[in-house]
């Protein structure tokens, strides 16, 4: 019997449990459908950035906070909105998603201060969006801010976009946090239904012949895929009971698989759908499945019933010391793949 691959996630019941990540092409109709067919279980809107909305809020005579304010005069650019459409058009978007597809629609809000535009989240929820990701990063530039306070603005925006909305929240992560399990737990307390490990980061370079630093967006490498397992480790080591998505480097049915294990409850796959196209989906299903049947796994639900809960002095210790003193040579890494261009489902041209 073909094992049953039905998924949980922020409360939401799944189809499977791949997601697809926060993109641009989540937004087009027809695309969804075709995840949908796929076997996507859900997908997550690109992000629609604080800077527009507080554009949107000011242009119809809402009020702004002074630092949302400052923070539209430094960002927005109107080019943002060939991104995402921009407020308007994706409420409407998400209006015509829910048209097309069964599959539940995750909404994506993207900003880095408290404010009113948090308040969004609310005409979000109105438009028929099933969830909502939330991704902040706030400036962490000010020296007079420790940790515990930064930590406690970023808790507080969360309060502010849970306590607006009754569709579940969940919280994109950096892998900067000084203790996500700690976090984990504050998020819980403060609303929050699931976290996603972790955020995309940009990659920054130096140009030396401008003597100037800079950054660039690129597709993500399969080896990112190690530093989401680990973060997978430590919120699941003494975390809370939540659900946890892994986003980062997943590629292949076996990454799937093994976030699955480390403790993720669905997995997000955005860049290998740029790379490969929409049937990249049905491959990891069909590998995951192919798993399950040869571990005479009979559900997904069963394996993360069978996963192991990692202890902190476990993974702080043993998986550090037995494998750095009992080797002589050590694995050589694999090079970043260079950069690669394509059409809209990223398959390679030229």
């Amino acid at each position: 019997m073909r094992p049953e691959i039905t998924a949980e996630y922020l409360g939401l019941q799944l189809s499977s449990p791949i997601v697809v990540g926060s993109c641009p092409i989540n937004l087009q109709p027809e695309a969804v459908r075709e995840l949908a067919i796929a076997g996507a279980g859900a997908v997550v809107l690109p992000s629609l950035f604080e800077e527009q909305i507080v554009h949107y809020m000011l242009d119809n005579d809402i009020p702004a906070e002074e630092d949302e304010a400052t923070a539209e005069q430094r960002g927005y650019r109107e080019s943002t909105d060939q991104y995402n459409g921009g407020p308007v058009a994706y409420l409407k978007t998400i209006g015509n998603l829910k048209q097309v597809t069964s599959i539940p629609i995750v909404a994506n809000l993207n900003g880095c201060t408290r404010g009113n535009w948090l308040k969004f989240a609310g005409d979000v929820e109105s438009s028929g969006a099933d969830a909502l990701e939330l991704n902040l990063r706030l400036d962490t530039s000010d020296p007079s801010l420790g940790s515990e306070q930064v930590e406690e603005r970023f808790l507080d925006c969360v309060r502010t976009v849970c306590d607006a909305v009754a569709i579940p929240v969940s919280v994109k992560l950096s892998p900067y946090f000084t203790c996500l399990t700690n976090l984990a737990w504050r998020l819980v307390e403060a609303g929050a239904r699931g976290l996603v490990i972790f955020s995309r980061e940009a990659r920054y370079e130096v140009q030396l012949d401008r003597f100037h630093a800079t950054t660039r967006w690129e597709l993500t490498p399969s080896s990112y895929i190690s530093e989401t397992i680990a973060g997978l480790i430590r919120v699941r080591a003494g975390g809370p009971d939540v659900s946890v998505a892994a986003s980062g480097g997943i590629c292949s049915a076996s990454d799937a698989n093994k976030t699955i294990i480390a403790g993720a409850d669905v997995a997000m796959i955005t860049s290998e759908i740029y790379r490969e196209g929409p049937e990249v989906v049905a491959h990891i299903i069909d590998g995951m499945i192919s798993f399950l049947e040869r571990n005479r796994i009979e559900s997904f639900s069963q394996l993360i019933r069978k996963r192991p809960k990692p202890t902190p002095l476990e993974l702080g210790r043993s998986d550090y010391l037995q494998p750095l003193t009992e080797r002589t040579a050590y694995d050589e890494p694999k090079r970043d793949v260079p950069p690669r261009t394509g059409d809209r489902w990223g398959h390679l041209i030229g």
